[in-house]
């Protein structure tokens, strides 16, 4: 500003200023609008709100962005792969979806992905948690099975001289028996050769 210089000039050198400063404006903010990217962003919400807030700082500038524009950058930003059914649905749509409607679809498809993977992750940590231990299974200092033990276990049914007591004890009364009852009754030779 010069010293003595009217009102006019005055206003007319603030205009200037204002308006360079706008250009400015408009160039950096126009920037920001085409470099916003998912990938930089924690969810799809913040996204949307950056494209929502960018747009509304254009308009303050006068340099207002249509619908339709915010659609095709909010589809231009997107990660590769995450979003590609939705965003071939959104795009290949005659008339293009609204900016809001645009946005609640992205939304759902983000919860919808958000609980497959969650649902996925239960599924590994259910796979590779420990199976259960039977208390019915040996424990590992359980002494295995002595052949000798069962051995003299089952000697028990026998006698000192190492005979089964059972088994030696009836054969020892059925051969008395046998003696006893074959000693009184007289052989058949001896009955034909007694006298009639």
């Amino acid at each position: 500003m010069k010293l003595g210089a009217t009102s006019l000039e005055l206003w007319t050198r603030l205009k200037e200023i204002f308006h360079d400063n706008k250009h400015t404006r408009v160039v950096y903010l126009e920037e920001q609008f085409t470099k916003t990217k998912l990938e930089n962003f924690a969810n799809m919400s913040d996204y949307c709100k950056q494209f929502k807030l960018l747009a509304d700082q254009l308009a303050n500038v006068d340099c207002p962005v249509s619908d339709r524009k915010m659609v095709m950058q909010l589809i231009a930003g997107l990660t590769m792969g995450e979003y590609d059914t939705v965003a071939a649905i959104v795009s290949q749509s005659e008339p293009t979806p609204s900016f809001n409607k645009a946005h609640s679809m992205f939304i759902l498809e983000e919860t919808q992905q958000n609980k497959q993977s969650e649902s996925g992750q239960h599924a590994l940590v259910a796979q590779h948690s420990p199976a259960p231990v039977s208390s019915a299974s040996p424990t590992p200092h359980q002494p295995a099975s002595d052949p000798v033990r069962r051995w003299s276990r089952r000697g028990k049914g026998r006698g000192s001289n190492g005979k089964w007591k059972g088994r030696g004890k009836g054969r020892g009364n059925n051969n008395n028996n046998n003696q006893q009852h074959q000693g009184s009754r007289p052989n058949a030779n001896q009955a034909q050769q007694a006298p009639q």
